[in-house]
């Protein structure tokens, strides 16, 4: 929990994941369609940011591990699941519900204030 501040409130949004574990033998897909999933996930997974339908860069790209899961990941395997790298979804934010949450001039990520360092750790906490 943190401290109630409205300075740092961002409103509310849908988040949507998909997982895919990374080998055959732990999913419960099998075949050719565990591997049509692998290279979808491969080529197109990652956590995207949308506001209002339109993509907030770089969230999503394969270097663009905002939230820092493969770092905590790869320091302690048996305690963390999430895999930036086999996870596939997107956060929807809006200006009209997440107004403290503002994109940079150059359109490239959210300005770090503080609404987006409570968004950051409040999604860590989710996924860790």
């Amino acid at each position: 929990s943190r401290k109630k501040d409205s300075r740092n409130y961002y409103g509310s949004y849908p988040v949507k994941i998909g997982y895919s574990m990374g080998n055959e033998y732990d999913s419960y897909l099998k075949g050719n369609l565990w591997s049509v999933i692998n290279e979808k996930v491969n080529t197109y997974g990652g956590l995207y940011i949308y506001r209002d339908g339109f993509r907030v860069l770089p969230y999503g790209r394969i270097d663009a591990d905002f939230l820092g899961l493969e770092e905590k990941r790869s320091k302690r395997l048996g305690s963390y699941f999430f895999s930036y790298r086999r996870m596939f979804g997107y956060i929807e934010l809006s200006r009209n519900e997440n107004v403290s949450l503002k994109d940079k001039s150059s359109r490239e990520g959210l300005i770090n204030n503080g609404a987006y360092r409570a968004f950051k750790d409040d999604l860590s906490a989710l996924f860790g």
